[in-house]
């Protein structure tokens, strides 16, 4: 397969040419996360309009955003 499986909560999906991570995807098949790297003829007004939701990953808490996110 083309891709890493990291604990038991996200499957990440690796090119199998140059081995930049495309997407991640919960184990469960209830979430998707798109790396925007990948995105190459997405204009950047399209980009600036996607959603941006903060989750505090670090502490599997993927319900709040991170205390702080300024860094982000």
């Amino acid at each position: 397969a083309d891709f890493l499986k990291y604990g038991r909560k996200i499957i990440h999906h690796f090119c199998k040419h140059c081995g930049t991570q495309l997407f991640g995807r919960a184990a469960d098949g209830t979430r998707m996360a798109i790396s925007v790297a990948v995105l190459d003829d997405l204009p950047a007004e399209e980009l600036a309009k996607a959603p941006v939701r903060l989750v505090d990953g670090i502490h599997d808490n993927f319900k709040e955003a991170p205390a702080f996110s300024a860094h982000l």
